[in-house]
């Protein structure tokens, strides 16, 4: 039987690993969504093998190792696991999209820089959110059981 601490252990690392997949993902995504959008520039490589790709996976793949297990403990306790991923990724990649879509009179420090905050602002929001209406359904579950 498994004691206390290596249970929290084993769900940090579960946690991280499914936020490094899933930020990684994101930050792909999102690059490509946005290039496609704006159009400017070279069109992004679909070979996801490309050192840049690489790059990309490993930056988003890294915050999302520290960040989803901290906003699973944090804010997202009755979110469940599938819906948590999907939604920060959604969120994360949507943020991001926006950030590289700002005009360039807001982009003081460069494209990537508001891609990136743009990114971490996403994934912020989306966890919020989930967390706000997880509490909701949970207490109209309460409500139901507890009237019925």
């Amino acid at each position: 039987m498994m004691n206390r601490v290596g249970r929290i252990l084993a769900v940090t690392a579960g946690l991280a690993a499914g936020g490094f997949v899933f930020g990684g993902m994101a930050a792909i995504l999102a690059f490509w969504v946005a290039t496609a959008l704006t159009a400017t520039g070279q069109p992004a490589d679909p070979d996801l093998f490309h050192p840049a790709m690489l790059a990309r996976f490993a930056t988003g793949g890294a915050m999302g190792a520290v960040l989803f297990p901290a906003a699973g403990f944090l804010l997202m306790r009755t979110v469940p696991l599938g819906l948590a991923l999907l939604g920060t990724l959604l969120g994360t990649m949507a943020g991001g999209i926006a950030g590289w879509m700002l005009p360039a009179e807001f982009q003081v420090d460069g494209q990537i820089i508001h891609a990136v905050n743009g990114a971490l602002l996403g994934f912020l929001v989306a966890t919020v959110l989930l967390r706000v209406l997880a509490g909701r359904a949970a207490r109209r579950e309460a409500t139901r059981v507890s009237a019925g």
